[in-house]
């Protein structure tokens, strides 16, 4: 399996797959979203230090649409609906099961509580195998220029 620069697989290259801007994205979705485009790749090849963030602090991100249903090209797909029917939403559940948990997710503080760059699949798969915590790099406000799209 390919790689990036930063060693995670390439199962799927997520900022292909997303080629909407901020704007694009629902109201829902830029309220709790930086005001700003972010390149994964550029995401990925920042040197960060890895920290263990509580999943209890990170599940509010299932509560929304940060994915999209199979053949449709929104926000219209919550982590909590694809855990309630996982064979309705194969692709997603296939990818939270194929999620490796040695990478960390990218998050940045943002509003008061810490929001997913990267890594909402492994974040789904660290809550179902049982985990208390998953391993984190934290994208600090003066990288953020290094990250845009």
């Amino acid at each position: 399996m390919a790689s990036s620069n930063s060693g995670l697989p390439c199962v799927l290259n997520y900022a292909q797959c997303m080629p909407h801007t901020w704007r694009d994205r629902p109201t829902i979705l830029r309220e709790v979203t930086p005001n700003f485009d972010w390149d994964l790749k550029k995401v990925r090849a920042l040197q960060l230090p890895v920290r263990r963030l509580r999943l209890v602090d990170l599940l509010w991100h299932f509560d929304l649409p940060f994915w999209e249903r199979e053949g449709t090209d929104d926000w219209n797909l919550t982590v909590w609906e694809v855990f309630r029917d996982p064979h309705g939403e194969r692709s997603h559940y296939s990818r939270v099961w194929g999620a490796d948990l040695r990478y960390p997710i990218d998050v940045v503080w943002w509003n008061g509580r810490y929001r997913v760059l990267d890594g909402l699949h492994r974040l789904a798969k660290a809550y179902l195998t049982g985990a208390g915590t998953i391993r984190a790099r934290v994208v600090p406000p003066e990288m953020f220029a290094r990250i845009l799209h």
